[in-house]
């Protein structure tokens, strides 16, 4: 059994779960398992989508042409931008920008950061399960 990865927002400061198999949507639309701010024009209302698979790693899909999704490392989170509709291997701890300002943080799940935050009592942290 594959252990679920994280993606830390980091604007929100929520802790979203990516379990394994199950694809995970990103956008504005309200309906996205993981939602930006509806003011985010940068973002479109369905932008990506990621999944965490067995043997493979996390792949994200990017689903909007006009907006951009990137990763790389904190301090170009820009490097590597994907192709729309392709789907691309997110390496573990890559910063994921979307439209170049929105930014997560991909996260495994034994990382110090993500035990931390999971185990939080402050109201700022929220750990996110959608959809399972």
């Amino acid at each position: 059994m594959v252990k679920p990865v994280y993606l830390e927002d980091l604007t929100t400061c929520q802790i979203h779960e990516i379990p394994e198999k199950i694809p995970k949507t990103i956008g504005r639309e309200r309906t996205c398992d993981i939602t930006t701010s509806p003011d985010f024009d940068f973002v479109s209302r369905l932008q990506a989508e990621i999944m965490n698979r067995p043997g493979v790693g996390v792949t994200m899909v990017r689903k909007s042409e006009k907006c951009s999704v990137s990763y790389g490392p904190e301090d170009n989170p820009t490097e590597n931008e994907l192709d729309y509709g392709k789907g691309t291997e997110i390496p573990m701890r890559s910063y994921i920008a979307f439209g170049g300002r929105y930014i997560l943080r991909l996260l495994p799940y034994d990382d110090d950061q993500v035990s931390r935050l999971r185990n939080a009592m402050s109201s700022q942290t929220t750990l996110i399960k959608r959809g399972d």
